[in-house]
């Protein structure tokens, strides 16, 4: 392995074995030669062990997988983290791709006074299926911006959070101690916003180099068919973020910035898990809610912290980019939201 490469990337593997060798070739026969690869096998039960073992011996310079038992994607990317020796850190999640020499383009961007870059990304789907929420979910991948600008919280907020289409800088990560947190989903959010108040500068590129296998059944799929059954995730990463700002004395600071992250998340599960699971979420929710410390609480947290469905329901409505085209259920029923109009899916 090399011992200072300029980029690690790290790769968390769990039951991949169909798409892992897609992955893996399109990292590996990159023509940039200052890269570590680091997989960590989050005890797979299938073949995924032994194809990181025949890839392992091909690429011994370049490659390094780590066992660990099932944890979890976020204890696999945070293992990663302590073990990557590169000044810059990226993830791919092992059921996705990147573009063929991508790394050699975002190479040619790295500065000093660069502590980001972010770069397009495309949601394919898995065997080319017919995704209704696929054109959705590429309009929230989209890049809004282009090369260099001040990293502040205007531009962090129209940024989609997805770790996948970014290098970090590996000395702000490990100065601050940023990690993933651990057993929930909406992930991502958490690595993010994390590293957001000690990145100034980032380098945004709208070319997609990554490709991002959007499948039926992942949690995004369920996320969009509001068929989420989890319990209040969104609310305990808001909680481990204001945790984090708490302990580096920015709470305050950015206190209106971690309210709207917490209503985000929280609404995440609301407003997508199903029917029965509603007053649970927001019973979670508002315990959540009363751990942290918000001096001025608007119209939707005090919703929260007083338990008031009705006025927490008065929200679900759909968004701008929903109205153009989403299928969404309301009040037990399917609607297909068609530029602009509303169509019964129900018989």
């Amino acid at each position: 392995m090399k011992s200072n490469p300029l980029i690690s990337i790290i790769v968390p593997v769990y039951n991949v074995q169909r798409y892992l060798p897609r992955c893996l070739d399109s990292i590996l026969k990159q023509s940039f030669p200052s890269v570590e690869v680091i997989c960590v096998n989050d005890g797979s039960t299938d073949e995924s062990a032994l194809i990181l073992a025949e890839y392992e011996k091909k690429y011994r310079d370049n490659l390094r997988v780590i066992f660990q038992k099932n944890q979890g994607l976020s204890s696999a990317r945070n293992r990663g983290i302590e073990a990557a020796k590169g000044q810059w850190l990226m993830f791919v999640d092992s059921d996705d791709y990147v573009a063929e020499n991508f790394l050699t383009q975002l190479a040619k961007h790295i500065r000093p006074n660069l502590d980001l870059i972010c770069w397009g990304a495309q949601a394919i789907a898995e065997n080319n299926e017919l995704i209704p929420w696929l054109s959705i979910q590429n309009s929230h991948l989209r890049i809004r911006f282009k090369g260099k600008c001040k990293f502040g919280v205007k531009i962090a907020r129209k940024t989609p959070v997805t770790v996948w289409n970014k290098l970090f800088r590996a000395d702000i990560i490990r100065q601050h101690s940023i990690l993933f947190p651990e057993k929930c989903l909406f992930e991502d959010n958490g690595f993010f916003w994390k590293y957001f108040p000690f990145c100034h500068t980032a380098y945004f590129i709208q070319d997609k180099y990554y490709f991002y296998t959007q499948r039926n059944d992942s949690i995004m799929g369920k996320l969009f068919r509001n068929e989420l059954s989890s319990r209040a995730n969104g609310a305990k990463v808001a909680q481990d973020i204001a945790c984090f700002y708490i302990s580096k004395g920015l709470f305050y600071r950015y206190e209106s910035l971690l309210q709207k992250i917490f209503l985000s998340l929280f609404f995440m599960d609301f407003d997508h898990v199903t029917p029965e699971n509603k007053p649970i979420v927001l019973e979670q929710g508002k315990a959540i809610l009363a751990t942290i410390p918000f001096v001025h609480q608007n119209t939707k947290l005090k919703a929260i912290a007083t338990g008031n469905t009705k006025i927490l329901t008065s929200y679900n409505q759909p968004s701008s980019w929903e109205k153009v085209f989403a299928i969404r259920k309301e009040n037990g029923k399917k609607y297909l939201y068609l530029l602009g109009f509303k169509i019964g899916l129900n018989r």
